[in-house]
């Protein structure tokens, strides 16, 4: 197999965002790359807020939430700080559904140009990652033949260049 890694836009394990919208810029930012692009339609990113980051970690968890309703009952000024918090969670929640709406309607599958591929992936121990191939050497990776065919579509002087992804549970489920 003979590839050349193109760019790592992630260092090898790193682990993906835990907080919803962290783990959606991911993928935006991996769609908006010229190998992943369907048509030149860009995708937006969700902002990325420090209170939701606070607040998404505790309440992931039932003895957490439990915690924070049990504050907010028997410690006093507990609700008059948690209140005002969980409504900028609400609203920063509410623009980024917005957003997440937005690119829905622009792009319905954001994968449709990346290359789900877990024998690749675990070959070269990489994700999301961006190959450069020959033409000739396409054959030689496991893909399938529609697969092949729409990487025989993005020829550019006899090379193809592709993102090869696994998802893992928290990339799945943020999405």
């Amino acid at each position: 197999l003979r590839y050349s890694l193109l760019r790592d836009n992630m260092p090898k394990q790193a682990p993906l965002p835990s907080n919803p919208m962290e783990g959606y810029n991911v993928v935006v930012h991996e769609y908006n790359s010229s190998e992943n692009r369907v048509a030149e339609v860009y995708m937006k990113k969700m902002g990325e807020y420090r209170i939701y980051n606070f607040f998404f970690q505790p309440m992931k968890t039932y003895p957490h939430r439990f915690l924070i309703l049990f504050a907010c009952l028997f410690v006093p000024l507990f609700p008059i700080i948690i209140i005002p918090a969980l409504i900028i969670v609400i609203i920063q929640y509410e623009l980024s559904y917005r957003i997440y709406i937005e690119n829905a309607n622009r792009v319905p599958d954001p994968f449709q140009n990346m290359i789900f591929s877990p024998d690749l992936c675990r070959i070269t121990n990489n994700n999301n990652r961006y190959y450069e191939v020959s033409i000739r050497d396409l054959e030689g990776l496991s893909f399938n033949f529609d697969v092949i065919r729409s990487l025989r579509m993005r020829e550019i002087q006899g090379k193809i260049r592709f993102m090869s992804f696994l998802p893992t549970e928290d990339l799945i489920s943020s999405i």
